[in-house]
Formats: structure tokens, sequence, C-alpha cells
């Protein structure tokens, strides 16, 4: 039980770790996806865009050179450079224009690019859709200059073949990267702290999670403890009660021996000496079981022979089942039956429970008791005559102060139960004809004993005693 309550307290933090560890991963994940698509989408969004600007400058000069009229036949290529050559100024990624006519390269310069805008009759016949992207390696001196080629074939006037073709620098799409980056990387701090934020507020609100649940805890450890210091004070108060008005006549008894003096019965004085001294160890026997009922895995399990414990308890219990006529009828047999249990508070919880069958079997009435076992456990069976329980309290009779009984402080079979329970055991409420309540203990068997030192254990010799 202690161990369970234990486990119980680091069933939430281990949860919370486990999530923090999961959402950290999700996001971390997120993060390294999200980087990597932005990466992606910033070059292809920069190659499109230089893809572009290469069909509208080839597009552009193309419908430039449609609309530079032809002087003497040919057509005027100094007026077209000087053009290409200023607009070569504004567009750096530009790195050449060629003319070709009729198959045969009319112009070329190594310049920079120009978007022109000259309007004229033949540009509905320039469809930039046309262009047609390539690459292509310019040697200068021995450094190689990797551009981007643009050509778009066309006819002219006249029947004349043209094709513009363009040579963009390789290098104008990582320029084009650079200011998608920039956006990209502030959307990116941007997510990043909202994320962070955001598992920040979810870390302070489970550790306030925490805090609450372990203030609740203590709570819950306080009332506890005052519960358990009432089953303590009401344990006390029953398990002492009959044992000390036993005491309280035996004390009598001998008072009243003691006045005669000389002519006192000397063997009853003795006698009620030893009965006192036995109550007394008994009740010494009661504090002990209420010093462990927190710290039950203080005591050991051992083994334990069932037959010879019930024996025992009966013959304790007697002098109750002769004052009240009750009949015991015992059908456990001579032969042990070897458990693993607690011996003493399971002897407790035995006579507990033939005190309870004692006070709920009427006056007359009979106590059934026999002992069966199965391959791996040993059942009890504790049955009584009287009135049977009502269905609406079958559930209830194994709580914390549940009694019907006057008088009564609603413990015995609390403590019986948890005492079972310490070994392993089981205590329920069975049906068994003609018997109004009937009670099954069910308990492991012990392996049989193999040497001398594993010799089951009982309690003590049988005396009489008051016990409830």
């Amino acid at each position: 039980m202690k161990n369970q309550r234990q486990a119980g307290r680091w069933v939430l933090p281990s949860v919370t770790i486990v999530l923090l560890t999961l959402i950290g991963g999700i996001a971390a994940l997120a993060l390294g996806k999200a980087h990597l698509l932005h990466n992606q989408l910033v070059h292809s969004e920069a190659t499109r865009s230089v893809l572009e600007t290469g069909s509208r400058i080839t597009s552009g000069l193309a419908r430039y050179v449609l609309a530079t009229p032809a002087g003497d036949g040919a057509r005027d290529w100094w007026s077209f450079a000087q053009t290409v050559r200023a607009l070569g100024v504004s567009e750096e990624q530009l790195q050449y224009v060629s003319v070709k006519e009729n198959g045969v390269t009319v112009f070329q310069a190594h310049t920079r690019p120009l978007l022109g805008n000259a309007e004229e009759s033949w540009e509905n016949q320039i469809d930039p859709a046309l262009v047609e992207p390539g690459r292509q390696v310019l040697t200068i001196g021995t450094n190689p200059l990797p551009v981007v080629t643009f050509a778009l074939p066309f006819t002219g006037p006249n029947q004349v073949t043209y094709e513009v073709n363009v040579g963009l620098r390789k290098d104008a799409i990582a320029r084009q990267e650079q200011s998608a980056l920039r956006v990209i990387r502030i959307l990116l701090r941007l997510t990043t702290g909202t994320i962070a934020v955001s598992f920040g507020t979810a870390i302070l609100v489970i550790l306030w999670m925490l805090y609450r649940e372990e203030q609740h805890a203590r709570r819950r450890r306080s009332e506890e403890h005052l519960a358990y210091a009432g089953v303590i004070a009401g344990g006390i108060a029953h398990d002492f009660r009959n044992p000390m008005s036993s005491l309280r006549l035996d004390v009598q008894m001998l008072r009243k021996e003691a006045v005669k003096g000389p002519a006192c019965d000397l063997d009853r004085v003795i006698k009620l000496i030893d009965r006192i001294h036995h109550i007394t160890d008994r009740m010494e026997k009661v504090f002990q079981e209420f010093l462990f009922l927190s710290r039950s895995d203080l005591r050991d399990i051992e083994n334990v022979n069932l037959t010879a414990l019930l024996h025992e308890c009966i013959t304790v219990a007697q002098p109750r089942l002769d004052a009240t006529g009750v009949v015991m009828q015992n059908e456990t047999g001579g032969g042990p039956v070897l458990i693993r249990a607690q011996a003493e508070p399971l002897r407790r919880a035995i006579l507990n429970l033939l005190i309870n069958a004692e006070q709920h079997a009427g006056e007359n009435g009979r106590i059934f008791a026999r002992l069966t076992r199965t391959r791996r456990r040993a059942l009890l069976d504790i049955a009584n005559t009287g009135s049977p329980i009502p269905r609406a309290n079958r559930r209830k009779i194994f709580e914390l102060f549940f009694t019907t009984r006057p008088g009564g402080t609603g413990l015995g079979l609390f403590l019986a139960r948890a005492a079972i329970q310490r070994s392993d055991g089981h205590l329920t409420l069975e049906h068994l004809e003609p018997y109004a309540t009937c009670f099954r203990v069910d308990l492991p068997l012990a392996r049989e004993p193999t040497r001398k030192e594993n010799q089951p254990k009982t309690a003590n010799d049988p005396q009489k005693e008051h016990a409830s």
C-alpha cells in the first residue's frame, strides 16, 4: 500500500515530463521541417523570378528589334547597342545580348540587362511563353562564368527570321534569394518566438498544476493523518473495551479474596493474577498492532499453520460463545494447512470475524467454520445464523466506522480486512446456505517446508480471554 502511494505520487510528474518531451520533439521537428520548406520555397521562388525576368527581357528586346527600322537594307544595330548598354546600367544581372538574322549572328554584346518598353505593331507577335531557358558556361580568362540563357526565335516583316538570346548570371538566383531570405528569416523568428512563448506558457501552466497538485496532496495527507488518529482512537476503544471490563471484574474479585485475609482461596488468587497478566499481555500486543498499522511492511511474512491458528482463535472465543449459547461447528479437520501470512495480525482478524459472527448469530445461534484449499490458495469460511445483511449495506460493511450494532465502533471488519490484505489475501462476503452471513478469507498457500527452520509458526498458546 505504501509503495502504491509512492508510485501514485510520481504518476503526474512522469506524465508531465513525457508530454513536455513529446511537445518539445514535435516542435523541433516542426521547426526543422519549416526551415527546410522555407529554404526550398525561397529557392523555387527566386528561380521562378529569374525565369520571368529573363523571359520579359528577351521578349522586350525582340519587340525592340522589330520596332527598329532598317536603313539601306541594314538594321541600325549601333542604336540598338546603345540602347542595350543604357539598359544594362539598371539590370546588372544581364550578361549579354545577341541577335541572329536568318541563322547568322548579326549582333552580340556583353552588357547588363535592360527591359524595353517600346510599343509597336508587331508587339502581339512576341509571346513570352515561347522563350526557351537553358544553361551555358562562359570562360573569362581562366575563370568559368555560369549563365542562364534565354532564346526566343521569331519571324519579322518580310519573313525574316530572328532569334534573341539573353544570358543572365547564375548568381542572380542567389541575389534574388537574399531578399526573400530576409523576409523568411523574419517570419521564422516570429514563428519560433510564438512557439517558444506558447511552450513556455505551457510549462508554466504545468508547473502551476504540479504545485497545485502537491498542495492538494499535502492537504490529503494531513486529512489522512487526522483520520488515522481517529482510527487509532476508535481501534483502541474497540479492542480494549471488553478486556478492560474483564480486567475490572478480575481486580474486583481479587480484592474480595484479599479482604478475606488468611481465609482467602490462594488457588483462585493465583488464577485471577494469571488472567490479569494474560489480559495485560494481550493489550500490549494490541498496542503493537496499532503501531504497525501504518507500517505493515516492517512485519515479516512467514509460514503459518492456518488450521492451528483457527483452533486457537476458537478456543479464545469459546467463553463468549458459551455465555450467549452460540454453538460452534468446526469442519476444518486436523491436517495442517500452511499459508504465507503475518501471524499475529491474521490471528486478530480471524478472532474479530468469530466475535462478529457471535454478535450477529443471536441467542442459541450457530457459527460454522470450514477450511478448504485449492491448488494455490487456502479458503476459510466463517458463517453464522441470524438476520442477513441488508443488500444496501453489503458494500459498506468494510468501510471505516460503519456499523449497525448499537455500541459498535465500525472498526472490526475494517481492521480484519486490512490485516488480511497485508498478507496478500482477500476478505469477501459470500452466500452459504443455510446460513444468513458468510465471510470468506482467501490466503496464498506456502510451499511445504524442507528444513526444520521452515516449520510453521502460530500464535501464542491458547488461553481464555474476552475480546470484541
